[in-house]
């Protein structure tokens, strides 16, 4: 598939239910979305790239099963392909992990840390029948001066569809940005309220998705909860990401579901 940097391609595929994905390029996270209740994933993607063929793959956020695999032709001219749509290429059965893994997992240490000196202790969760060590932090932790549109705002779900409620955050640079006092704030609607982010590095998984629902924070793959039963967003809102300064860094117009 033709993948011209800083344009917007889509990754579409099959995958388990309801299921929180990644999209990888050679083992580094960029982009991310969610299976709908049929299992259909749609995931936005946006390279910057040199010119050449890269292999991509979409994995599970738990457990990091391969779902689905393409070739981006980045900035080169595409080969004849036997068919103009990616090939889908299931590795695991549902809910389950690969028996024999062919790629790396997520690194097992936390990516939440701050930038200044705090006291880190574990507190063990159980997820998929294991239990892992998912960090409390405390603290107080600056967070890192950005340029607009270094994190931008790729995907808002509005609620009352297939999927739930959900906003997903994609970091285009390489440095690591802490987004502790980051604010999501619904520009078109006084009356809902905003989300101010905790202190979190957004490291090596380029990718945070806020939930409007409850949920459980996981700090290992960018997960985050606002704990809320009523809807905040409807097609048409415009969604901003703010910075501590209130700084516009990203503005996303809610579309209707695919």
């Amino acid at each position: 598939m033709s993948c011209p940097n800083g344009a917007t391609v889509w990754l579409e595929g099959q995958a388990p239910p309801n299921e929180a994905l990644l999209a990888y390029l050679a083992n580094r996270s960029v982009g991310g979305g969610s299976a709908d209740r049929a299992g259909r994933f749609r995931i936005p993607l946006r390279l910057r790239e040199r010119p050449g063929i890269y292999p991509v793959q979409v994995r599970l956020r738990a457990g990091g099963a391969v779902v689905a695999r393409y070739e981006c032709f980045v900035d080169v001219p595409l080969t004849e392909q036997p068919s103009p749509t990616p090939e889908i290429v299931v590795t695991a059965p549902v809910g389950l992990p690969p028996a024999t893994p062919t790629i790396a997992t997520q690194p097992a240490g936390p990516t939440e840390r701050p930038t200044t000196t705090s006291t880190v202790s574990p507190t063990p969760t159980t997820r998929g029948g294991s239990t892992t060590a998912t960090p409390t932090v405390t603290g107080t932790a600056q967070a890192d001066q950005a340029n607009p549109e270094d994190i931008t705002i790729i995907e808002v779900i509005p609620g009352g569809g297939s999927e739930p409620e959900s906003v997903t955050l994609f970091k285009n640079v390489d440095t690591p940005i802490n987004i502790a006092g980051w604010r999501i704030v619904n520009a078109s609607r006084s009356d809902q309220p905003t989300y101010t982010f905790p202190s979190y590095l957004v490291d090596e998984d380029n990718v945070v998705i806020l939930y409007t629902g409850p949920g459980q924070r996981d700090p290992l793959v960018g997960d985050f909860y606002w704990g809320r039963s009523d809807n905040v967003w409807q097609v048409g809102d415009r969604a901003e990401l703010r910075d501590p300064a209130n700084r516009l860094i990203h503005a996303f117009t809610v579309l209707a579901p695919t």
